[in-house]
């Protein structure tokens, strides 16, 4: 009995149709069909830094019918052919096997702060324990040993490109679907709110999906020089400006002007939030270098994305009451 470890023979996916994350994981077992039969159950672990972050899905073929010779192997006057005898031996088989791995929030985090540490890629181990029958001699038509073997996977990588297109979005990470994050209400907006913002619609939303790409990548930096780029659509000291967000916000909440001064407050808070990823000085003109990390980006995108929801919102209620 062997696990077949080639790249193109391990396979790993996100279970489409589970609700709660999960992966698929496919892989081969081959075994020697004149003396073993196949693998009866196979379970095990994932690991990543060496320490377990999810147990597999135990797959268990039916027993009785691993226990079952179905076509007992006879030499006839053959029995003293020796390269017949070893050929025999030798022949083997082999079944796909599908296991399935359910990740916790707190196993996404940890592959989260794992990709920091390793230029965004994720190394995973697999550690399998595998049942089967066996028998002792060709000429048996019955198993007569009971077998239990590890098999291990020792390094499977996912480069950062293929977790960004195959993982991260299936899983549901940088939606913060997680943390019950409403998403962006996508309806096409006939309002001439974006005009003085001199931004189209489908711009506004391109700057708030480039900000998630980046956060997929573990791109923190550009995040927050995306998101600098979506608050100054709305900093902008222009009259015209101020007057359609407090026109928007008064209109839909009736907001008192100081309602409306402690929203524009958030914002200008934000914009300068964010000028250390465009600026080499700060306000008081010293060189800055800043660092950003992981709760910094998912900061400022959080913000972002309230900020946007808001937003486009309240312009479709406005839409259906018009």
């Amino acid at each position: 009995m062997k696990l077949l470890s080639s790249a193109d023979q391990v396979k790993l996916s996100v279970n489409p149709n589970s609700f709660s994350p999960e992966f698929k994981l496919t892989v081969v077992f081959e075994y020697h069909r004149n003396l073993e039969s196949p693998p009866m159950n196979v379970s095990g672990v994932l690991k990543l830094d060496n320490k377990t972050l999810s147990r597999m899905h135990e797959f268990t073929n039916n027993t009785d019918e691993c226990k079952t010779i179905h076509s007992p192997f006879s030499f006839g006057e053959n029995s003293n052919d020796q390269n017949l005898i070893k050929r025999k031996k030798e022949e083997t088989d082999s079944l796909y096997t599908e296991l399935y791995i359910p990740l916790s929030e707190q196993a996404l985090n940890a592959i989260e702060k794992h990709r920091e540490k390793n230029q965004n890629e994720v190394i995973f181990s697999f550690d399998f324990i595998v049942t089967y029958f066996s028998k002792s001699n060709l000429l048996n038509n019955q198993y007569d040993e009971f077998n239990k073997r590890r098999a291990q996977i020792s390094s499977h990588h996912i480069h950062q490109s293929d977790w960004v297109k195959n993982f991260a979005p299936q899983l549901g990470m940088g939606n913060f679907l997680l943390l019950e994050f409403p998403l962006i209400n996508p309806v096409k907006i006939t309002d001439d709110f974006f005009l003085p913002l001199q931004i189209s619609q489908e711009g506004f939303m391109k700057t708030l999906t480039s900000m998630k790409s980046n956060l997929l990548k573990g791109e923190w930096h550009s995040v927050l020089m995306e998101g600098r780029k979506f608050i100054e659509y709305l900093y902008k000291p222009d009259e015209p400006v101020k007057e359609c967000l407090v026109s928007l916000f008064q209109e839909s909440g009736k907001l008192s002007d100081k309602s409306f001064n402690d929203f524009s407050q958030i914002i200008r808070n934000v914009h300068s939030l964010t000028s250390a990823s465009v600026h080499s000085k700060d306000v008081q003109k010293t060189y800055i270098d800043p660092v950003f990390h992981r709760e910094d980006a998912y900061f400022v995108y959080s913000l972002c994305i309230s900020l946007a929801n808001s937003i486009l919102t309240k312009l479709d209620r406005k839409q259906y009451q018009t």
